[in-house]
């Protein structure tokens, strides 16, 4: 069995859409407002990959099964992506199927959750959300017709509190290219992304396994014990110009954040093959409080993670005490596979389209919040200086200064210098920490 264990030290957020009067603006992702003024990009090209996860659970001789198909990672208004998703519940009594009820087009899935009753077969409860609004639905045994129904009203059998639920077992498979990952985890009702407990993972090549063990994600802030974590994947794709495939799961643990609040943290494991030990590696990623999105933007089937720098955000107006308005902005970042490396490594300064396309949503997102928060302005100005544009950059911070910047404009300078964005334009800005297992 090999172990995994993987720090997560940084704090990020993901910004919102606007629009922008130039370039017609950039993604970005809500809640924060801007999201009604998104616009799309013909060439855009994010990538949505399905997953499918199989939820049981058994009480009294019932045996209780989603088969639901869904995105791998959550959508958002950064992609415009119209909600594609289904689920199939089956319910059997004594071996034999007695119900089978269609889902389709929901948000967030969880379930089948059984629950005893004093005098009749338990009831099977699954937890759908749709655009708006969530719905618990219910399936209780009818007698007359040997069937389970599904619940029209609000009168059901007496359950017998007394009694623990039982667990929801969750396996999810992903095969491509030879390989087989599959995910196993014990299942918490109520989360909305199949989270859970006793997360292990399997991969295996041509029948063989190159990877077994829990799933174990450890980091250095407060853990918020109340929270299970949550896996995405995974997912089997290739993410550069090799065509090798790999192996993407991505994790999500809660942690108490220094102003007292949950907040999460997101784990790219990229796991490879090793043609050497005929096992597979792993490359851990940490990203922050939100997850990247995919994208092959080119068309030249290297896959970019598209995220913010929110390194510099955890500097600037997301630590303690900051007197900067926050929000959920940054400069842009994109970050390519090496093959080579066996890594993520940050490529920004090659995509100088879509940072003027993002610079022009951060000064749009800036200067149309009512209270222009700081970030956004901090982001348009790293942006610039990604361009090489650092006379524009000093001359529109200064131009756009708020009284927060205006006081700390000399350790907003200082902390643009740390990362990198007054150094030459040779120079990569100093963000996430990627680690390499050898």
């Amino acid at each position: 069995m090999k172990r995994t264990t993987i720090s997560l030290l940084l704090t990020f957020t993901l910004a919102a859409p606007a629009i922008a009067a130039e370039n017609k603006g950039y993604w970005m992702s809500p809640p924060l407002s801007g999201y009604a003024h998104l616009t799309r990009y013909a060439k855009d090209n994010f990538l949505f990959p399905n997953v499918q996860t199989e939820l049981s659970s058994s009480l009294e001789g019932v045996d209780a099964k989603v088969v639901l198909n869904a995105p791998a990672f959550p959508l958002d208004g950064c992609t415009n992506q119209t909600i594609r998703s289904d689920a199939v519940l089956q319910i059997s009594k004594q071996g034999k199927v007695v119900c089978k009820h269609k889902f389709s087009d929901f948000e967030f899935f969880s379930g089948p959750r059984l629950t005893e009753n004093l005098k009749a077969p338990p009831t099977v409860t699954v937890n759908v959300i749709v655009p708006k609004q969530p719905e618990y639905q219910s399936f209780d045994f009818d007698k007359s017709s040997g069937k389970y129904k599904k619940q029209t009203s609000a009168d059901g059998p007496a359950s017998d509190d007394s009694k623990s639920q039982p667990p929801i077992r969750a396996i999810r498979i992903a095969t491509a290219d030879e390989i087989t990952a599959t995910a196993k985890w014990k299942c918490e009702f109520g989360n909305l992304n199949c989270g859970g407990d006793k997360w292990t993972l399997e991969i295996k090549r041509e029948g063989q396994v190159g990877w077994s063990g829990p799933v174990d994600v450890s980091v250095d802030e407060k853990r918020e014990n109340g929270r299970v974590m949550e896996c995405f994947g995974p997912v089997i794709l290739s993410l550069d110009k090799t065509g090798k495939p790999k192996v993407l799961l991505r994790c999500g643990v809660a942690v108490e954040d220094h102003d007292g609040q949950d907040d999460m943290r997101y784990v790219d494991m990229i796991f490879y093959y090793d043609a050497d030990s005929k096992k597979f590696k792993c490359s851990t990623h940490a990203w922050g409080n939100v997850m990247p999105h995919l994208a092959d933007h080119e068309h030249d089937g290297q896959i970019e993670f598209i995220t913010q720098n929110f390194e510099l955000a955890k500097a600037l107006w997301k630590k303690k005490d900051s007197k900067l308005t926050s929000g959920s902005g940054g400069p842009i970042q994109f970050w390519r596979w090496s093959d080579k490396e066996g890594k993520l490594v940050e490529r920004t300064r090659e995509y100088p389209a879509q940072i003027k396309r993002h610079a022009a949503a951060s000064l749009t997102q800036f200067t149309s919040e009512p209270h222009n928060p700081d970030c956004y302005l901090i982001g348009y100005v790293a942006d610039l200086l990604l361009l090489g544009q650092k006379d524009l950059a000093m001359s529109e911070l200064l131009k756009h200064q708020t009284p927060n910047t205006k006081v700390a404009n000399e350790e907003i300078l200082a902390l643009l210098k740390k990362h990198g964005y007054l150094e030459s334009s040779t120079t990569k800005t100093k963000s996430s920490q990627t680690k390499s297992s050898k």
